[in-house]
């Protein structure tokens, strides 16, 4: 599959063209940050900079609501691989992406990929969609816990209710396109600027074993 054999007209920035690219730059100024970082309790750097329209490119193709890829590739971690392979990041001899990749995007430990990938799900104006995003990696993170010797107890149950969550989550954000419609365009009058969560938010809670509530976490 190539960037050019998916329908990219409904997204809301095109990851085709190299216009509509420089125009997510310009407004949004986490999108005009530095790529070469780490996280603040690291000393290590990743240098993604050289790489800087296909990170646009990634983002775009992995948390668009409206990416092709959520109707057509169900697990997320595929569906990550599928993104940086489109968004032009070459898999090596070895079939992995090098160690700047794998690192910063892959594993997290760039922050400023992180934040960008936090400002553009913030975009849909959807507290859901961005629930569920969250929720996609507490999953992935909780799964690895599990490949312990012997995996608590609390994970194992925490593992099957985020799956559940995620399941439910999935069909009210993608299940019908009216009520997503009629969701967005509620959330648009209301003009949200605060979302009710982050999913830095969420993962802290789930990580924490409390409940994820529909409260606003901005006002705690």
């Amino acid at each position: 599959m190539h960037l050019e054999d998916i329908d990219t007209s409904g997204l809301k920035f095109d990851p085709k063209s190299k216009e509509s690219l420089k125009r997510l730059g310009k407004e949004f100024p986490e999108f005009e940050s530095h790529l070469n970082a780490g996280l603040h309790d690291s000393e290590a750097t990743y240098d993604l900079e050289p790489f800087r329209y296909s990170v646009f490119k990634y983002i775009i193709l992995l948390y668009d609501k409206r990416s092709p890829l959520w109707g057509t590739i169900q697990d997320f971690n595929h569906r990550k691989v599928t993104a940086l392979q489109l968004a032009g990041f070459e898999l090596q001899d070895d079939g992995q992406f090098n160690s700047v990749v794998q690192q910063g995007i892959i594993m997290g430990k760039n922050s400023v990929v992180n934040n960008m990938i936090v400002r553009y799900v913030f975009l849909f104006n959807n507290p859901k969609f961005v629930m569920l995003v969250g929720l996609l990696q507490v999953y992935i993170n909780l799964f690895h816990k599990l490949q312990s010797p012997n995996p608590k107890k609390d994970d194992i149950n925490m593992f099957k209710q985020t799956a559940d969550d995620i399941e439910r989550l999935t069909s009210e954000v993608f299940g019908g396109k009216e009520n997503a419609e009629l969701e967005n365009t509620l959330y648009e009058v209301m003009n949200m600027n605060k979302l009710l969560f982050r999913p830095e938010h969420v993962a802290d809670r789930i990580a924490q074993g409390e409940k994820a509530t529909n409260k606003n976490p901005y006002d705690e």
